[in-house]
């Protein structure tokens, strides 16, 4: 079983009889340990200790479910094959001993020098941190613009966390961030009801996989092609009547190509795409067919 950080800090004595709190940094401790300057040690200490407090007082055992969402849906490119005996790969060592796969694969993490540790902290695990925290006060209490996160977690769908941080970037002004937040939260609503309406599990062990492909390849594309070849003129998407449009929008931000999409009308003719639509389309086939 992981041991979570403790976020109530002890007093050691130093040099010059300053002192500094001593908190668990793991799976980053010995990083910790290893740096020279005592203010810069003091700084990732506090800054922690800061972010871990803030993430205890949601639930039990909020920082180690942070740090396996966050490593997830940034790091974890392998998963273990779906066969009996098959190893144990990124996503599920993330999940079951995230303290020894940080340390077993501090290069890709590009931790190599003491600097690329406090740069870690203070961008990577600030930025994540504080946008978990956030996503996680959405999925206990209904927030304009997350509802669909608070949807989600009311049926128990713990596996949303890492898919939503993975769609997310350091780059990405507060208002993208928000708006990808929201297009991932509701594709996951449409994706694990019309499941439920087809009578099919959305249990861990069953959507593990979906969800470690759709955080991989599904939310943050290298590049996001909007066809508008054929557009539909009078009541779209589903009604009226189809008619050539020669329209195709390509976009490295999967969010400014769909609201570039969705604005776009011609002569009456509205290139859409709507989210069940969209589900449909994505995952692997998670609708499932049609019940009529």
């Amino acid at each position: 079983m992981q041991k979570s950080c403790n976020p109530t800090p002890r007093t050691g004595h130093l040099k010059g009889e300053q002192q500094i709190s001593q908190i668990c940094l793991s799976p980053f401790s010995h990083r910790h340990q290893n740096i020279d300057d005592l203010s810069k040690k003091n700084h990732c200490n506090e800054l922690w200790r800061e972010r871990i407090e803030k993430l205890n007082h949601i639930g039990k055992e909020e920082d180690a479910d942070f740090i396996k969402a966050w490593l997830r849906s940034q790091n974890a490119k392998t998963i273990r094959e779906r066969k009996k005996g098959a190893e144990a790969k990124d996503f599920d060592r993330i999940g079951t001993e995230f303290h020894r796969w940080v340390k077993d694969n501090e290069s890709l993490l590009g931790l190599k020098e003491q600097k690329d540790f406090i740069l870690f902290l203070e961008e990577d695990f600030a930025f994540y941190s504080k946008w978990y925290e956030t996503i996680r006060k959405a999925s206990h209490k209904l927030t304009e613009g997350m509802e669909h996160i608070f949807y989600n977690a009311q049926i128990g769908f713990t596996q949303q966390y890492q898919v939503l941080l993975a769609s997310i970037s350091k780059d990405d002004a507060e208002e993208v961030i928000l708006k990808k937040l929201q297009a991932v939260a509701t594709y996951l609503d449409i994706f694990l009801n019309r499941r439920m309406w087809n009578y099919r599990d959305n249990g861990y062990s069953t959507l593990s996989y979906n969800m470690f492909l759709l955080a991989n390849m599904g939310v943050r594309p290298d590049l996001s092609v909007n066809d508008g070849f054929e557009a539909i003129e009078g009541n779209g998407p589903w009604g009226g009547e189809i008619v050539e449009h020669g329209i195709v929008m390509t976009s490295t931000d999967f969010v400014a190509a769909g609201h570039f999409r969705a604005g776009v009308v011609v002569s009456g003719r509205q290139v859409l795409r709507r989210p069940g639509e969209l589900a449909n389309r994505l995952g692997d086939s998670p609708a499932g067919p049609r019940r009529q």
